[in-house]
C-alpha cells in the first residue's frame, strides 16, 4: 500500500503543484538485491509464511543488483530534462 500512495502522492503534486516551482517525478526500482531481502529470506516461514517466494527471487536471480539500480537512478535524474521527468513512472528493467 506504501508504493501506491507514493505513487498516487506523485501524481497529485505533478496535478495541483506549480512545474516551476515543483517537479515529481516517481521512479520503480523493482526487486532490489538488499540487506532487507537478506534479512527476508532469513526468516523463519512460521515469521514471514512468504518467505519462499523471497527465497525463490534471489536463487532465480531476479534480484537486481544496488549498483546497476542506482546507476539508473541517477542517470533519470542526471540526463532527463523536467517534463520528461515527471511524465510517467521511470520503472527499472534490469
Amino acid at each position: 500500500m506504501s508504493k501506491a500512495a507514493l505513487y498516487m502522492f506523485y501524481q497529485c503534486l505533478n496535478v495541483e503543484c506549480n512545474p516551476g516551482v515543483l517537479i515529481a517525478g516517481s521512479l520503480a526500482p523493482g526487486i532490489v538485491d538488499t540487506d532487507m531481502q537478506l534479512e527476508l529470506r532469513s526468516s523463519s516461514e512460521e515469521k514471514l509464511p512468504v518467505r519462499e517466494k523471497f527465497q525463490q527471487f534471489h536463487e532465480q536471480r531476479q534480484l537486481a543488483s544496488t549498483e546497476k539500480v542506482s546507476q539508473f537512478i541517477a542517470s533519470i535524474l542526471l540526463e532527463t530534462n523536467d517534463h520528461d521527468f515527471s511524465a510517467k513512472e521511470w520503472r527499472f528493467e534490469g
